[in-house]
């Protein structure tokens, strides 16, 4: 339930994104492309509602996780630890088991879309 319950909130967000606390040179219309991608992709996949960043942070001890912020924080050192928070107070992730199917079948059409594209 807390899949739904968070691309609900997702959904929602497009217009409430005028309330959101941003830091410093951030406001809604540049956050815009980084939520419209970064935190759709992380929600669609059974994440929390927060950044891929912010979820490989949490999850640092993974091994592909480590890889992906290790690769990011050498471009931005600091990267995962600064992300933003989750909105909305969304911090729960979804089962593990619906992270791994939601995942399998993302990255399946994402491969699948690709292959079309250049086939």
């Amino acid at each position: 339930m807390t899949y739904f319950v968070n691309l609900g909130y997702y959904l929602i967000g497009f217009f409430r994104l005028g309330g959101v606390v941003y830091k410093d040179n951030w406001n809604a219309w540049k956050f815009l492309p980084l939520y419209a991608t970064d935190y759709f992709v992380n929600v669609l996949t059974g994440g929390a509602l927060e950044s891929i960043s912010r979820r490989a942070e949490r999850h640092r001890s993974g091994a592909g996780w480590d890889k992906l912020l290790d690769i990011i924080e050498h471009l931005d050192p600091g990267h995962g630890a600064n992300a933003g928070y989750a909105l909305w107070g969304r911090e729960e992730e979804s089962p593990e088991w619906v992270q791994i199917l939601t995942g399998a079948v993302f990255f399946a059409l994402v491969g699948a879309g690709i292959r079309w594209i250049f086939v």
